[in-house]
């Protein structure tokens, strides 16, 4: 096997503020890379489906990855005369991962990735699916597999699918792309693998997205129906000016009957290059307000990412969210090195403000290993991990 030296992503923390619907809107992975690594995203246009190699190949690759964290942390503000109450955390975790990509021929690829966590003896199969190249003319996958639509990475209020929450990651899709000159359509196919769930034609979802583009411009209409009667309709557009993307795109629900407006989300993405300084900028209108759900009101999201190209790189992150509905919101920022490879340290400090139980209350930091009651104003998290791949 060929030995690689696996660089480990840049992880753009949404480390406090999320409730339930807000969980799903602002998680980004990450500023540099929206895929994990041994995953082949589908998110986006269905032109993802085109990345099929002209020869043949085959490649496995096995890799281990332990981490080690400790926090401190303040329950309240401001923080004076709270010494006391300072509370710790630790943890410790070991990843096993394991991935392979197969193109028996021109027209042809097998993709898996699985993980199997040590400390817990939990096996995840995350991916295994299969890819076919139809002339050029319609392009199929089929398996388990990740989906994503819309066009915002943090308020996804146009990500219909959503095959990326927890209940449904990896759910058996069939997804099927037919270009056509500058337009192309998406069709997808897929079963709800809810283990609570008994098989059921319910669980059974089919979902549509046209798209046109022409130049800078592109529109985009998607539909999607549950098997329960219900769906979703999303409609966004996209262009380029003065070097920034900019989008907008609105969704409604139908349900019993009647149809619900969602709201709309717009915003922007502007890039360098040399160095490498991405921002990202978005706002949520949301119009419904439903039991257990963030309220209705307007929500705004502003996120930075700075990684210098040095040999070594230092990278840093900030990110910011606020809800006016309620004046709660949160700002992380996040500096990572690498100062061997296969080891990167991680220096995070969250902090949030506003109502403890409001939309951007106090939550635990995601993929931190913290434990469950870790629900803090401020947060001071190291964390140092190590990556070894074959």
């Amino acid at each position: 096997m060929k030995k690689k030296l696996v660089l480990c992503l840049f992880m753009f923390l949404p480390l406090f503020a999320w409730s339930q619907e807000a969980g799903q809107d602002a998680e980004i992975d990450s500023l540099f890379d929206s895929s994990s690594p041994g995953v082949v995203s589908g998110a986006g246009t269905g032109s993802v489906l085109g990345d099929i190699a002209k020869k043949r190949s085959f490649d496995f690759s096995i890799s281990v990855e332990s981490f080690a964290v400790g926090a401190l942390g303040w329950a309240d503000w401001p923080l004076s005369g709270a010494i006391s109450g300072v509370d710790t955390a630790g943890g410790f975790d070991g990843i096993f991962k394991a991935s392979f990509d197969a193109r028996p021929d021109a027209s042809t690829r097998i993709h898996g990735f699985a993980e199997y966590d040590i400390p817990t003896a939990a096996f995840t199969l995350d991916e295994l699916f299969v890819d076919r190249d139809f002339g050029n003319r319609i392009f199929i996958r089929a398996g388990k597999q990740v989906i994503g639509w819309g066009r915002g990475s943090i308020f996804k209020i146009g990500d219909l699918l959503d095959i990326t929450d927890e209940s449904t990651a990896g759910s058996f899709a069939v997804k099927a792309f037919l270009p056509a000159g500058k337009a192309g359509v998406t069709a997808v196919g897929y079963y709800e693998a809810i283990a609570s769930s008994v098989y059921s034609l319910v669980n059974a979802n089919g979902a549509l997205r046209a798209e046109y583009a022409t130049g800078k411009t592109g529109v985009d209409f998607s539909g999607l129906l549950h098997g329960d009667g219900s769906g979703s309709l999303t409609a966004g557009a996209g262009t380029s000016l003065g070097g920034a993307d900019l989008f907008a795109e609105t969704r409604a629900d139908y349900a019993s009957g009647s149809l619900a407006w969602k709201g709309i989300t717009a915003g922007f993405m502007k890039e360098w290059v040399d160095p490498r300084l991405v921002i990202t900028g978005e706002y949520r209108y949301k119009a419904d307000s439903l039991a257990g759900d963030i309220p209705a009101g307007h929500y705004s999201a502003l996120a930075a990412g700075w990684k210098p190209a040095t040999v070594h790189p230092l990278k840093l992150g900030v990110q910011w969210l606020h809800c006016a509905a309620d004046g709660s919101g949160s700002l992380a920022a996040l500096l990572k090195s690498t100062p061997f490879p296969g080891v990167d340290v991680e220096f995070a400090v969250p902090f949030s403000y506003g109502d403890s139980g409001s939309a951007y209350g106090l939550k635990l930091p995601a993929n931190w290993d913290l434990p469950l009651s870790w629900e803090k104003r401020l947060s001071l998290i190291l964390k140092i991990s190590t990556t070894v791949s074959y």
